[in-house]
C-alpha cells in the first residue's frame, strides 16, 4: 500500500500521526519505575485493535473500572477497526453500572 493509492483524506491527514512502535520502555517498568507508578496511582492505557468479543475488551474495562474503584485513577482508550456493536454495548454497559 503506497501514500499515492491512500485515499486523500488520509493523506491529508498523515501529519497528525503519530506511530508508538512495539516494545516495552525498560527504564519506566524496572522495579523502581513499577514502585514511582504505585506511588502516582496515574496511568493511562491505549488498547488498539479489532473491536470484537474474542479480543475481550469488556474484561479490560470490568479490570480498569474496578481499579478506579478502589482508588487508581487509571484511563482506558479503546481504539481499532470493526466495531462489534454487541461487544461495545458491553462496555457502555460497565460504564453505566460502575458510574
Amino acid at each position: 500500500f503506497s501514500f499515492l493509492q491512500m485515499p486523500e483524506r488520509i493523506q491529508k491527514s498523515i501529519s497528525r500521526w503519530e506511530v508508538i512502535p512495539h516494545g516495552v520502555d525498560h527504564r519506566a517498568f524496572a522495579p523502581s519505575g513499577l514502585e514511582r507508578q504505585r506511588q502516582n496511582k496515574n496511568l493511562s492505557l491505549l488498547y488498539v485493535s479489532v473491536f470484537g468479543p474474542y479480543k475481550h475488551q469488556d474484561k479490560i474495562a470490568r479490570a480498569v473500572l474496578e481499579l478506579n474503584r478502589d482508588g487508581y485513577s487509571i484511563s482506558l482508550t479503546l481504539a481499532g477497526g470493526h466495531v462489534d456493536k454487541p461487544m461495545l454495548r458491553r462496555v457502555m454497559k460497565l460504564k453505566s453500572e460502575f458510574a
